[in-house]
């Protein structure tokens, strides 16, 4: 399996490999250029107007502005609305998910533990309860549900803008194997698209994950293909 880590900030082209058996996997981040916009491709966003001259209306910030001076507005009142009604969390810093060990051994089979920050949950059945505990803690520190909804509408706001603003966007993950210099499985023969990189307040451990997700088809394609070399 892979080990190697991608950098907390990566790049089209990064990579990293690992040795399964003889076989060389690398596993390589693709710019995904055909994805959308989040706000068209993702829910739980607010609304973002499309491009125009128009003043900005009360309530709305401008997202972004091109050359031209045409602007796309974010509509934070509106934004604010739906985190309340739809109860949307945020978190300000990762999460991180683990198997539990030491005095909590007997939760390791069924589920696990969630951190983040200060937070920490564990629950014996799943790690998606887990999860929402850590997000619970974290919204009881706010005065009232409104607050919470305003801070996850401001949290989404700084995504958007900075996915406008180039600083982070959607990759692919390919994994290519080779043996003894010949490859074996090219590259986008086993892929996985639209995934976050460089998202604000992400590590990209992610990344790593689905590389090894894609791993053994690969390695199963390319001991197939090797069989049939040597037959």
């Amino acid at each position: 399996m892979f080990t190697e880590k991608f950098g907390s900030y990566v790049c089209d082209g990064d990579t990293i490999t690992c040795e399964v058996d003889g076989f060389k996997a690398t596993a390589t981040l693709h710019h995904d250029d055909g994805s959308e916009a989040p706000w068209d491709s993702e829910c739980g966003h607010g609304p973002v107007s499309d491009w125009t001259s128009r003043s900005k209306a009360p309530g709305e910030r401008v997202l972004c502005e091109d050359r031209r001076g045409r602007r796309r507005y974010y509509d934070f009142a509106e934004a604010v609305a739906i985190a309340k009604r739809d109860g949307w969390g945020f978190m300000p810093y990762p999460l991180k998910i683990e198997p539990v060990e030491g005095d909590h051994a007997p939760y390791a089979k069924r589920g696990g533990r969630v951190t983040a920050g200060p937070y920490t949950a564990f629950d014996a059945e799943d790690f998606n309860r887990a999860t929402a505990a850590v997000y619970a803690m974290h919204r009881a520190t706010f005065p009232s549900d409104a607050a919470y909804a305003a801070a996850a509408a401001e949290r989404d706001f700084a995504a958007l803008k900075a996915w406008c603003e180039d600083e982070w966007r959607y990759y692919g993950v390919s994994v290519t194997i080779e043996r003894a210099g010949v490859e074996l499985v090219g590259d986008y023969a086993h892929a996985l698209w639209g995934i976050e990189g460089n998202y604000p307040g992400s590590d990209n451990s992610y990344f790593t994950d689905v590389a090894n997700d894609l791993l053994d088809e690969a390695l199963d394609d390319a001991r197939a293909k090797l069989a049939e070399l040597v037959a």
